[in-house]
Order: C-alpha cells, then structure tokens, then sequence
C-alpha cells in the first residue's frame, strides 16, 4: 500500500490523537482511581481513629473509676493510731527490782569487758581490712 505524504500526515496525526487520548484517558483513570483510594482510606482512617478514641475514653473511665475510693475521716484515723498505740504499749509491763539490779550488774560487766579486749579487737580489724590506700607522691 503507498500513501501520498498528505494522507501519510493525516494518519500521522491521528495516530498522535489517538495516542494522547488513551494517555489522557489512562491519566484520568489512574487520577479517579486515587481519589476512590483517598476516601476509602480516609474513610478507614477516621473509623480507626474513633476506635482508638473509644478506647482511650474507655481506659480513662477506667482509671477513674480505679481512683475512685472514700477518705477517711480525721476521727477514724485518730482511732486506728490510738488503737495500734494501745496495742504495742499493752505489752509493755513496768520494771521490777530485779530487773534494774540485773541492768546495773550487765553495765558494770559490759565496762570492764570493754576495757580490755580494745587492743584485741584493733589487731582483729587490721587482720580483716585490707590496707588503706594512701596518695602516691608523683
């Protein structure tokens, strides 16, 4: 088949038209096709984003609700301390005679033990303790 240059431009140029309408055509496709997507994705977002208030809302009831308890008032406090003072001075029981002559007999023992042993004690701890660490001299 032979075309004349004339024909061969006009084919030329259809092909051109054809060629930018499908392009502007697939251009018009795929920009649809984006904005659907936008709105499907915004649409799941916002759904998401309410859940996730929901949630939070939920817990922050629940945070409350765990805070929630009554105060006592100054005079159950004040009874609960009297009553645990009562409880631990209950037990106590006054001294007897005996009881301060064995304390006077246990301090006179205690210093004249203490007197003693004070060498004893110092070469122990020496034995014990590592040597102390002194500053070099550069």
């Amino acid at each position: 088949m032979c075309f004349t240059s004339g024909e061969r431009k006009n084919m030329e140029i259809s092909m051109i038209e054809v060629a930018l309408t499908v392009g502007f055509g697939s251009l018009w496709a795929f920009l649809v096709y984006i904005v659907r997507r936008m709105n499907t994705d915004k649409a799941q977002a916002i759904e998401r984003a309410e859940g996730l208030r929901n949630d939070l809302g939920n817990a922050l009831a629940n945070m409350v609700n765990a805070l929630d308890f009554e105060l006592p008032n100054m005079d159950s406090i004040r009874e609960v301390i009297e009553d645990s003072i009562q409880g631990i001075m209950g037990t106590f029981q006054q001294p007897t005679g005996g009881d301060m002559i064995m304390g006077a007999i246990s301090q006179m023992i205690m210093s004249k033990v203490q007197k003693g042993p004070q060498s004893a004690i110092g070469n122990m701890l020496e034995n014990v303790l590592p040597d102390p660490i002194l500053p070099q001299d550069d």
